[in-house]
């Protein structure tokens, strides 16, 4: 709570991210703003914290007076529920992207070696990746290099998959993400279909969108977002697929 202009007391606001604090926010606040980013079943952690968490949830959304969600899956799910959701896309900062689009940008050397074409990522490597389809692709296609940009967590690098043209290249920090991003002839969202992918949106996706590149990504058949407004026309389809076929690509 806090005091108005005529000393007195009036209502406070809180947004709450996570279940956890809706005791403390119950007592204190009068108006409960809460945001969903993501589903607590999809995290590695015990069923019985699982339960608290979910728990804690619905109680929260109880009490809420909106509710945000980060996704439009999740978004329907809540609506389901409580009569005042609000459905948020992720934004991006384009003109820091967009540099990838600039031929002044330099390339840096530990990328431009590689050979074309260049599929890449950039990003947390976890659980949502498709580790088994990109082994596949470098495999299928040893003239394409695969470029994975991004710190390993919470999956064990020694089962990832090997090949002399798929490159796990660690973090970078976000100043040079453009920089490697002008060496990327296709942006890349492999993700896996399972639990952790089932409400995701992405901001990589409006990301890669900046840089100017083209975008391929694992559907999901439900997700809806700003991706799904921009296709490829049929014929430039046709012609990424042809060229597949061949053993190369184009931009």
């Amino acid at each position: 709570m806090n005091e108005n202009t005529e000393g007195g007391v009036r209502p406070a606001a809180a947004l709450v991210l996570l279940p956890d604090g809706f005791g403390l926010v119950a007592r204190l606040i009068s108006r409960i703003a809460e945001s969903f980013t993501t589903a607590w079943t999809s995290f590695p952690i015990s069923a019985a914290r699982t339960k608290q968490l979910i728990d804690n949830e619905t109680r929260l959304m109880q009490h809420a007076d909106v509710i945000f969600t980060g996704g439009y899956e999740m978004g329907e799910k809540r609506k389901k529920l409580h009569p005042n959701v609000h459905i948020f896309g992720c934004g991006v900062e384009f003109d820091h992207f967009n540099k990838a689009a600039d031929p002044t940008t330099i390339i840096p050397p530990d990328i431009d070696f590689m050979g074309r074409p260049i599929l890449g990522w950039f990003g947390v490597v976890d659980e949502r990746v498709d580790y088994a389809m990109l082994g596949e692709i470098a495999r299928m296609r040893p003239e394409w290099s695969i470029a994975m940009v991004g710190p390993v967590v919470k999956v064990d690098p020694n089962l990832l998959p090997h090949s002399p043209n798929l490159f796990w290249m660690g973090g970078r920090d976000y100043q040079q993400l453009p920089n490697y991003c002008g060496a990327f002839d296709i942006c890349l969202m492999p993700f896996a279909m399972n639990a952790s992918t089932q409400y995701i949106n992405p901001t990589k996706g409006l990301e890669y969108m900046a840089t100017g590149k083209p975008v391929i990504s694992t559907a999901r058949s439900r997700r809806r977002s700003a991706m799904e407004r921009y296709r490829l026309p049929r014929e430039e389809r046709r012609r990424v697929r042809r060229n597949g076929r061949e053993g190369a690509a184009t931009t």
